[in-house]
């Protein structure tokens, strides 16, 4: 018990299965041994065990539940769901309850029966007012049903509940998959008041002006290398684009190469040739650009069709010329 609640599952296993040879009966270390193989990621033994501690316990509810939620991880919901429906949850203690009905709904939403996981998270909702986990599960269903504004409605509802960073990034990757940048701007703008200190909430915020604002981007980049304790290629790698968006092509080329020593395996010498090529056929491409507008505004859309057949064969990987090329 020492080792497994320090973490200690390697030291741990091999003195449970000791002390199993030892006490045949007892249930506490098949439940123990269990968690510290799930730990381990042996999802086999892990079942096992918790099998053999309700084979000497039928009736004891809480071992049920937990073999429940590892069928229920690994996507055997019927097997869950088998185990789970044979309980009477009025005669079981409030936390078990709890968590058979938070199982149940996930394993109705993953076998797609949806009018079965609605009506259950009702009665969820209902004995459990204010749960996270029951918003969680409605995004989670609303998200398969398509329901966008419920979903919006749930994740808002979640700020509420739950005020954590993790609350306010959910909704920041929906308005991001939804394509809703002016909400998504006030949103992490909002979060940010909140989260001054957050690295990953100041690179979002690089990463959706980097297209139309390469200045306001580079600067939050900069606040997100500046308050991460961690190397992310991912993160310096956008400071040296941004550094060309912005002209700064000197400053650039010594960024990519102090990261040769964060680094040493990326070879930077051709990304940055790239990335310099593309930004001077993107400064080409402003001038055609006006010239297509302009053709667009007066009618004359064969004149804006090669336009736009100019601007993507410079720049074949921007997706708005490629939509308006496409129109």
């Amino acid at each position: 018990e020492v080792l497994t609640s320090a973490q200690r599952f390697e030291d741990a296993i091999p003195i449970l299965e000791r002390y199993k040879l030892l006490d045949r009966e007892g249930t506490e270390v098949y439940v123990l041994l269990s968690s510290a193989y799930l730990k381990k990621g042996n999802i086999t033994k892990a079942v096992d065990n918790l099998r053999q501690a309700l084979k000497l316990d039928p009736f004891n509810d809480v071992i049920r539940v937990q073999l429940a939620r590892v069928f229920e991880r690994e996507q055997l919901y019927s097997e869950a769901v088998k185990l789970l429906e044979n309980i009477e949850p009025e005669e079981i203690a409030d936390a078990c309850s709890r968590e058979r009905l938070s199982i149940l709904v996930d394993c109705y939403i993953g076998e797609c029966r949806y009018n079965l996981a609605t009506q259950l998270l009702e009665e969820y909702s209902t004995s459990f007012p204010g749960s996270s986990d029951v918003l969680r599960k409605k995004i989670r269903l609303n998200r398969r049903l398509e329901q966008w504004t419920n979903v919006e409605s749930a994740h808002k509802r979640l700020l509420e509940v739950e005020p954590s960073y993790d609350s306010y990034r959910m909704l920041a990757d929906f308005y991001l998959e939804r394509d809703e940048f002016e909400h998504l701007e006030k949103h992490l703008l909002a979060a940010y008041e909140l989260f001054p200190k957050e690295p990953d909430l100041a690179k979002k915020l690089s990463v959706l002006y980097k297209e139309d604002r390469p200045d306001e981007s580079l600067k939050w980049i900069n606040r997100a290398l500046e308050l991460s304790g961690e190397h992310i290629e991912e993160w310096y790698y956008l400071k040296g684009e941004l550094l060309v968006r912005v002209g700064k092509h000197e400053n650039a080329l010594q960024w990519f190469t102090s990261m040769r020593e964060l680094f040493p395996e990326c070879d930077y010498d051709e990304r940055v040739e790239e990335l310099i090529e593309r930004d001077k056929k993107y400064k080409k491409t402003y001038r055609i650009l006006k010239k297509a507008h302009l053709a667009l505004e007066k009618g004359i859309y064969k004149k804006a069709l090669e336009h736009y057949r100019e601007l993507v064969n410079l720049v074949p990987d921007n997706p708005a010329w490629l939509e308006q090329l496409g129109n």
